[in-house]
């Protein structure tokens, strides 16, 4: 462990065990929230270049680039 860590630590080992509880509570949650922000991120892209697709055919585009392929 770091030095600051370390400071940290031995801080939090002096409190109370409801204060540890409420420390433990206010870390997991911030956790959480930041795993839910990383999970969401991919749903923000929902929907980008879609206008690139408007008004093609869809099979058409997946004929002509098999027949690229030949």
């Amino acid at each position: 462990m770091n030095v600051d860590v370390e400071r940290i630590y031995k801080d939090i080992s002096r409190l109370s065990e409801n204060e540890k509880k409420i420390i433990l509570s206010k870390l997991l949650s911030e956790i959480k929230s930041a795993e839910e922000k990383n999970r969401n991120d991919i749903y923000s892209i929902r929907g980008m270049g879609k206008e690139v697709w408007e008004g093609l055919d869809a099979q058409d585009y997946v004929n002509d680039e098999r027949s690229s392929w030949e």
